[in-house]
């Protein structure tokens, strides 16, 4: 499906455009990785993209998807055709629930009590971490089960947990009593939350040479 989406000019120093999309060539997205509500979400979404731009009008749009027109444009110019960090948009994996167009940036030292309160962002700000250089790029293969050094291509979450807190002892964070290591999960809920994104935002050929959904 081909269509032209006019951007409209966010600043008085910018200019309109036209851009043509075609979402033949759009990024996807397991969607049956995808854990419920969010996969109920994402075709949610997915729908309004394909009615707005077949030139549904917002009453349409409303009725079929539950979203807004201009939601759905706001959804389009501001997440799918956002620039991804692999080079290509972000397609229709912009439109994954939670998933971070742009990183999160604290604006306030990470002070986390032993229970992981005050820790948002905390994962992000590891990767950031000159400490942790390199980290994120390699956990991601882990996750999607590219390294010939594995033992097999099949790595179940727990497995991938303990691989991502060994990697950090290495580099120093449990002997300076830095998160994940300072609270009481050892961050396991957030980490998992990332290999859900990854694996769900991956192609379906890399998704199937794992175990585990998103979730489970």
């Amino acid at each position: 499906m081909r269509a032209r989406i006019h951007l409209r000019a966010r600043t008085a120093a910018a200019e309109e455009s036209d851009v043509e999309i075609n979402l033949t060539t759009w990024p996807t997205v397991d969607e049956q990785a995808l854990p419920e509500p969010q996969r109920a979400n994402f075709l949610a979404r997915v729908r309004a993209v394909r009615l707005y731009l077949s030139g549904a009008d917002g009453k349409e749009i409303q009725a079929k998807a539950g979203i807004s027109r201009g939601q759905v444009y706001r959804l389009i110019t501001e997440r799918c055709l956002a620039p991804h960090p692999d080079g290509r948009i972000f397609g229709w994996r912009g439109l994954l629930p939670h998933q971070r167009i742009r990183p999160y940036t604290r604006t306030a030292p990470l002070a986390v009590n032993p229970w992981g309160g005050g820790a948002v962002g905390a994962l992000q700000a590891l990767f950031l971490s000159a400490a942790s250089q390199g980290l994120e790029a390699e956990f991601r293969q882990q996750i999607l089960g590219n390294r010939k050094t594995l033992e097999s291509s099949r790595r179940p979450r727990a497995v991938l947990y303990r691989w991502f807190l060994t990697a950090l002892r290495e580099r120093g964070f449990e002997q300076r009593g830095e998160w994940p290591f300072n609270v009481t999960k050892q961050g396991y809920k957030a980490i998992c939350h990332y290999m859900d994104a990854v694996i769900a935002a991956a192609p379906l050929r890399t998704r199937l040479r794992t175990t585990w959904r998103p979730g489970s």
